[in-house]
């Protein structure tokens, strides 16, 4: 009740809002000031949209000229959600809403100077249109709608000279879209990439779950609506499932069981798989071949506007460091390009530097990710064909789950999403076709024949894993 929205109705004081518990603990943690940064997720249905808005609707009462931006991804969206119900709920508290037909300058003013501003951004370069205004707090209703760059740029209008006020963002969401990933390693598991956001301070961001059961007023078909979904909606709409969204590519990846810690001995056969990346993220990942067949990813180099000659240099000093032997690395077939120009190709810059061994990768996406899937199966052992080193490769494992399909072709992935480990991850995949499997019987080398060659290595594996059984 100290959070109800009260205003007066001829000669009495009547409610026009009364947050659920759920919306109440969201309003006090934005005004307790002690956050930058707020998402409400989990269920559908637990009034998030209702809440943001009726949020601004009682800090714009209570603070004279406070400025309020709140957002959905498109325009009929807004309409739909805020415009329509705004219209009304401005008479009721003595405010005015003003708005056009185009969906430009759409607002709800109050008699104490404060506004609340309706915003969206349809396409990648709508975020600019809000680059130029300052907001006392900005609301992102579904969050995971917008693009990871308009969510930044447009949370940086969060800005104002209002003492007593710290400006913030908040969003509401459910799980899923394309700003998954962004949401889940800054407000959940709170571990960005620090290359990418290097000033990130896990004390600035909080996240709030809902569930349904954090609203009482639904109709109990609702709830039986959500539960005849597909499983991947069901447990994003009904259970607030961030690890299973809709159009998740890679259902199949588990940290339980693609992710391990191995030592793997020095002259196991080893290769490298690149994607190049100057603006955006470039990827080298270290891949060895284990005596059983399998493949582990043991290592990952990130590197963002670095030269070729540089990238190569770093790639030779860590096998150097550690002592390795690289048998070849397929690199990404867009370096061998020359765009019909005279100048030597980035893949011949990397030769030139000392990379050797470099090989173009074959490039067909949909039969590389469906080899992929190949090496993400388990093997009688019910161990998976390819495990990942989680403390080496962690933008290998953070990016991994949170790819979304394409939505003009289910069997690509969406090219929009942080893919660069999974393009890198690919072209290894596709240089292997199929796991290197040991021979047995009688075809297997006797073992004076491969007496100081890395076959004793692998009898000597092998006479220790039937000890230990």
């Amino acid at each position: 009740m100290a959070h109800a929205v009260i205003m007066p109705v001829k000669s009495k004081m009547e409610y026009r809002y009364i947050p659920l518990p759920i919306q109440t603990l969201f309003t006090e943690i934005v005004k307790s000031q002690k956050y930058r940064k707020i998402l409400f997720g989990g269920a559908a249905g637990v009034s998030k949209s209702h809440g943001l808005r009726w949020l601004a609707h009682s800090l714009c009462l209570a603070m004279p000229g406070f400025k309020v931006l709140l957002l959905r991804r498109t325009y009929k969206q807004l309409e739909n959600s805020h415009i329509q119900p705004s219209i009304s709920e401005a008479e009721l508290l003595g405010g005015h809403y003003s708005g056009s037909s185009m969906g430009h300058s759409n607002s709800v003013t109050y008699g104490n100077g404060s506004s609340l501003k309706f915003g969206h951004c349809e396409k990648s370069t709508d975020a600019s249109n809000y680059l130029s205004d300052e907001y006392d707090l900005i609301l992102f209703d579904e969050e995971t709608t917008f693009e990871e760059s308009q969510i930044v740029l447009i949370g940086s209008r969060a800005r104002t000279s209002r003492p007593g006020w710290r400006p913030m963002t908040a969003g509401g969401t459910n799980p899923g879209g394309i700003s998954a990933q962004y949401c889940l390693s800054h407000f959940i598991n709170k571990n960005p990439d620090p290359q990418k956001y290097p000033y990130y301070d896990p004390e600035d961001y909080i996240y709030i779950a809902g569930t349904l059961d954090d609203n009482p007023y639904l109709n109990i078909d609702y709830e039986k609506s959500l539960d005849d979904l597909p499983a991947e909606l069901r447990e994003a709409y009904r259970f607030g499932n961030w690890n299973i969204f809709p159009g998740q590519y890679w259902k199949e990846f588990s940290a339980k069981v693609h992710t391990d810690l191995v030592e793997v001995p020095k002259e196991i056969e080893r290769f490298c798989s690149m994607d190049w990346g100057y603006t955006a993220p470039g990827v080298c990942l270290w891949w060895a071949c284990l005596s059983d067949g399998k493949f582990y990813i043991e290592d990952e180099y990130i590197f963002h506007e670095t030269i070729a000659s540089e990238v190569a240099r770093e790639i030779k000093r860590r096998n150097t460091a550690r002592g390795i032997t690289v048998r070849y690395v397929a690199a990404d077939p867009a370096m061998w390009a020359k765009g019909g120009q005279t100048g030597e190709s980035i893949a011949e810059t990397m030769r030139k530097a000392g990379l050797y061994g470099m090989r173009p990768a074959k490039n067909d996406r949909v039969i590389g990710w469906q080899r992929v899937r190949h090496l993400l199966k388990k093997d009688h052992d019910d161990v998976a064909w390819l495990r990942i080193n989680p403390k080496k490769c962690p933008y290998l494992c953070r990016t991994f789950p949170y790819q979304i399909s394409d939505k003009s072709d289910p069997e690509d992935m969406d090219t929009t999403g942080e893919d660069h480990a999974l393009d890198a991850l690919r072209y290894g995949a596709m240089s292997r076709p199929q796991p290197t499997m040991l021979e047995k019987g009688p075809r297997r080398a006797p073992r004076e024949a491969v007496k100081g060659r890395i076959g004793e290595l692998i009898y000597q594996l092998q006479d220790e894993a039937a000890r230990n059984k």
